[in-house]
């Protein structure tokens, strides 16, 4: 039913159930070839067949035949990280996190050990923007060889290890492993090893140092791994049976957690974490809204989508088994549903697959436990999920790793998504939006329109008017973008590097007379330096205004000593022609020891006929 879905839903990109049409991005022939070969390997005979061959290839006599297959593979899906390594950093953070790395950053408060990595590896690239992406390349594939050596060596069962395989590329998380530029891979693979080592744990009925440090480490390199503490908490009552040792634990705990929350909240607005439960003034996006609940769907899609399976399989494992994967999945799916995917579900899709590692870890458990491990009906299973994985997040990896093409498939979503409107918190996703649309794809017209929706939502936002002001200006659109300076300029003093970018867009088109009443209001403010008087001075000169223009000249060149020597004699030597004597006499005078041999003469002259001149009068 899942297969059919997402190949139906292919045909409807428009639709936006971006979850689970992953595979739109696979050609017409290639979404039948797979179509064809999934419905096949699902008829009794042939699902009879490959099962028999798959198990015995599983068998222990055969085992050296069963590692071959399996690392043969793993290093296919290795060869896959490699060249469909993604190239869309519009994902999550990607252009953020890639920029921190390359400007050497070494350290994030929530990414703590991830950003340290990173940095390391980047330290021993060429460096520059290409470096930072090496390093999160490098660190993905490796990343992903520690997964399958996780899958290899977990399974008492080796005849298991396929179908393990099978089950983890199902998920979207496995993205992670295709260079992709952020901060979950390593958090993933230290949380799936946290479940794996719980799970031995449980056996033995005790809290192993290895099952703590594997969530140390998980946590280290993305604090949000920490809503798995509640799990870890179950394995510790495991032992401690005292009821007032209990309680002591967990209200420890609990302050522990409410420190972490004060914590972040001084890097963050907390009200910006959490979706809110109804409409505010400053998000349409609410729990029960129709884009959230739409958003939940398409996360749990891509994400979670063989969770669907667990039901059926759930009286496989044991009551200890149920309560610690509750514990451990309830939480990070509560998380999911409550965090506000802030720049849209389809960008933050990584960071709500924080459920993926106890979810797997489920599926595996209750897969190895499964009656019918003992015959040939889960090793037929085998070929049909990795048909399934290959259609579902093959195609996601697929789309991710073609830029261009990717972008309009965004700019799409983009434009439809309630965390881009007017109504959004006054629009301000727009502003990064709108740079990355200009900077990175060359989209004017995207960037245009996604700096107007900010404008409609804030008009007070003076950088970012400032911007599209520019923008329009690159367009033609002159009187818009004038117009545009001329509502708020009054504001834009009081940040230099925004009025100069406003004066320079001025300038460009000409608008002389507001560029002389905005330099008027800075001097008025005691903002003058040597640079404003001189533009001041080229003004005026534009304007006609000759006399006001040699003046505030002079007063550059007094006001900058460093001055290019011939650009100052030239201007003294223009205003002695002039008949601004006493300009031309003090100026000259001024300048003169700094002149070369050869002038010193000629200006010599010219001091002492300013002499007589002045002697004259």
């Amino acid at each position: 039913m899942l297969f059919s879905i997402s190949i139906i839903f292919s045909f409807f990109p428009q639709w936006h159930w971006w979850g689970i049409d992953t595979a739109k991005s696979f050609p017409l022939w290639l979404r039948f070839a797979l179509a064809i070969a999934f419905f096949t390997a699902l008829l009794p005979g042939v699902s009879a067949s490959l099962g028999s061959g798959i198990r015995s290839i599983s068998e222990y006599d055969s085992k050296w035949k069963l590692y071959l297959v399996y690392w043969v593979i793993c290093s296919v899906l290795l060869a896959a990280f490699v060249v469909y390594s993604e190239r869309n950093y519009l994902l999550g953070d990607g252009f953020n996190v890639i920029g921190n790395i390359a400007s050497g950053k070494s350290f994030s408060a929530t990414e703590p050990l991830d950003y340290l990595w990173h940095h390391w590896i980047f330290s021993i690239t060429s460096g520059g923007t290409a470096g930072a992406i090496l390093s999160y390349r490098l660190s993905t594939y490796l990343a992903g060889m520690i997964l399958f050596a996780v899958l290899f060596f977990y399974y008492k069962k080796r005849g298991n290890t396929l179908m393990g395989l099978a089950v983890a590329i199902c998920f979207g998380a496995f993205q992670f492993f295709f260079g992709y530029a952020e901060s979950y891979t390593f958090s993933l693979v230290f949380s799936f090893l946290y479940i794996l080592s719980a799970r031995r744990d449980i056996e033995i009925q005790r809290l192993s140092l290895m099952t703590m440090i594997w969530l140390i480490m998980a946590a280290g390199f993305h604090l949000m791994s920490v809503v798995l503490i509640p799990s870890l908490i179950y394995l510790l009552f495991l032992r401690v049976k005292s009821r007032s040792v209990r309680m002591t634990i967990f209200g420890v705990l609990i302050l522990a957690g409410i420190a972490g929350i004060i914590f972040i909240g001084k890097f963050t607005s907390l009200q910006q974490i959490y979706v809110p439960l109804w409409p505010t003034n400053y998000s349409p996006y609410h729990m029960f809204s129709i884009a959230h609940l739409k958003d939940l769907i398409n996360i749990f899609s891509l994400n979670y989508i063989l969770i669907l399976l667990i039901p059926f399989l759930w009286k496989n494992i044991s009551d200890a088994y149920k309560r610690f994967y509750l514990w451990a999945a309830i939480p990070a799916l509560l998380f999911v549903i409550v965090v506000d995917p802030k720049i849209g579900a389809f960008r933050d899709w990584d960071l709500l697959a924080i459920a993926s590692a106890p979810i797997l870890g489920m599926l595996l458990t209750l897969s190895e436990n499964n009656k019918s491990s003992g015959n040939a009906g889960n090793h037929a299973l085998v070929l049909p999920l990795l048909i399934f994985g290959f259609l579902h997040t093959g195609g996601f990896i697929w789309q991710n790793s073609h830029r261009d093409e990717n972008y309009l498939l965004f700019k799409e979503m983009v434009q439809e998504d309630p965390h881009y409107s007017k109504e959004y918190y006054k629009g301000y996703r727009n502003r990064p939006w709108g740079y990355l649309a200009k900077m990175e794809y060359g989209d004017l017209n995207e960037g245009i329109r996604a700096w107007g929706v900010r404008y409609q939502g804030d008009p007070e936002d003076d950088q970012n008017t400032t911007n599209l002001a520019g923008y329009l200006l690159e367009r033609g659109d002159a009187d818009v973008s004038v117009s545009l300076i001329r509502g708020c300029w009054k504001r834009l003093v009081a940040y230099p590097e925004t009025i100069a970018n406003a004066l320079s867009l001025l300038n460009q088109v000409g608008e002389y007379e507001l560029i002389q009443e905005i330099y008027d209001s800075l001097l008025m403010m005691g903002r003058g330096n040597a640079e404003m008087m001189y533009d001041l001075g080229v003004i005026k000169k534009k304007l006609g205004d000759i006399d006001s223009s040699f003046y505030y000249f002079d007063l550059a060149f007094k006001s900058m000593p460093s001055a290019p020597i011939d650009q100052a004699l030239k201007f003294y030597t223009s205003a002695f022609k002039r008949r601004y004597y006493r300009m031309a006499e003090e100026g000259l005078t001024r300048i003169y020891p700094q002149l070369p041999a050869t002038d010193q003469m000629a200006v010599g002259r010219l001091l002492d006929s300013l002499k007589l001149i002045r002697d004259r009068r």
